[in-house]
């Protein structure tokens, strides 16, 4: 019989507690609504600014500093991991041509596992993966 009144205790303090929680959101939300829509996103610009991840090609930088950081609005950060796959000798050329630039038996090891052939001078799908 004790076990059972310290659990209907517990659940008793657990659901005071939720209520008091759930008190507390309404009057947030009454509170939101008595400020105004324009007020709540200027506030919520202030506590939470916007962020953005780019990679540190500078095209990205660029994109992420005009698109999310106007005003001082917001945050860019570099992110090396997003970077594009290394495809190095290889870059411009079409892909009969990175084919040819292979060799035959590269070009084959390409063609039957591409996550872990490596273009010359460049990285795996395996790398940026881990990346």
């Amino acid at each position: 019989m004790g076990k059972l009144l310290r659990q209907l205790s517990d659940r008793q303090e657990r659901v005071r507690r939720l209520e008091e929680e759930l008190a507390a959101a309404e009057q947030t939300v009454r509170d939101f609504d008595a400020l105004g829509e324009e007020e709540v996103l200027r506030r919520g610009k202030l506590e939470m600014p916007a962020q953005v991840f780019t990679s540190t090609l500078p095209i990205t930088r660029q994109t992420g500093e005009f698109l999310f950081t106007t005003e001082g609005e917001g945050e860019r950060e570099d992110v090396t991991s997003l970077n594009p796959a290394d495809i190095w000798a290889t870059y411009g050329m079409t892909l009969a041509e990175v084919y040819d630039s292979l060799g035959r038996d590269n070009a084959r090891a390409f063609l039957t596992a591409p996550y872990t052939a490596r273009l010359p001078g460049g990285e795996a799908l395996k790398d940026v993966v881990r990346r």
